[in-house]
Order: structure tokens, then C-alpha cells, then sequence
């Protein structure tokens, strides 16, 4: 055991097995808009409304931003393609 353990180390990254992630939720509020939102634990979520009409180009962008490495920024250890695994259970077809 490290006693020394320093959370700010860059080296601690081959002991990280769970990176840090606040819970996400995605729904459509009353008014109709999409609504993205983190739990923050201090009663104060952080979120970000969308107009549907605009949630297309945001799949699109992220889609772009995944399928040009920034998947590949992963600390578990797995592959961007075990991503893509992941997640297809989720995925909604039109």
C-alpha cells in the first residue's frame, strides 16, 4: 500500500481502476426541451438544454469527436472499439 498515494499524480494511472464519473441523466422537460444533467451531490446540478430540433447535430458531433480518437482517451485499459460494444445495447434505431 502506497501511504504516500497522491490523487494529482499523473503516475497513478496504472493503480486507476474506476475513474471518477458524476451520474448522467438525459430526458425531455416540460417545456419540451431535451435536458442533459450531472448529479453534483450539493443539490445544484449542472445541465444543458437543447431544442430537439438541435439533438441530431449533437449525435453527429459527438459521433465525429469519438470516431476521430477521443474515445481513445479511455483510463480503464479497454479499447475505443469496446466502447462501441458498450453501448450498442443503448442505441435507439430509428
Amino acid at each position: 500500500m502506497k501511504d504516500d498515494f497522491d490523487w494529482n499524480d499523473d503516475s497513478i494511472e496504472e493503480d486507476l481502476i474506476v475513474p471518477e464519473q458524476k451520474a448522467t441523466a438525459c430526458y425531455f422537460s416540460n417545456t419540451g426541451v431535451v435536458v442533459i444533467r450531472q448529479n453534483s451531490h450539493n443539490g445544484i446540478d449542472p445541465y444543458v438544454t437543447m431544442r430537439p430540433e438541435y439533438v441530431p447535430l449533437l449525435v453527429l458531433k459527438l459521433q465525429h469527436l469519438f470516431e476521430n480518437g477521443m474515445a481513445n482517451r479511455r483510463t480503464d485499459g479497454k479499447k475505443s472499439t469496446d466502447v462501441v460494444d458498450d453501448v450498442k445495447p443503448m442505441l435507439i434505431k430509428p
